[in-house]
């Protein structure tokens, strides 16, 4: 029996392996991809009030109508640091 049949037979076996696995892959990342997307609670179980901060409650209103809703929290010191996140 020559080599190279076998060779072709076992490299092909590899990628037909390697398809369905991909498509498995896919096909479960689809059909679950609900479970994969973080909803935040909406209701609020920390605020700074219960860490002792003061605080204010803000509420905005974007140019395409959506209402965004934070905390405004002033500065110890004025003039002083004042930390921003994303």
């Amino acid at each position: 029996m020559p080599l190279m049949p076998l060779t072709g037979r076992l490299v092909l076996g590899i990628a037909v392996l390697i398809a369905v696995c991909y498509g498995l892959a896919a096909a479960y990342l689809y059909f679950f991809q609900e479970k994969f997307v973080y909803r935040p609670s909406t209701r609020i179980k920390v605020t700074p009030a219960s860490v002792g901060m003061y605080y204010e409650e803000v509420a905005l209103v974007a140019s395409d109508g959506v209402r965004l809703a934070g905390w405004y929290l002033p500065l110890a010191v004025a003039g002083g640091p004042g930390v921003f996140a994303k």
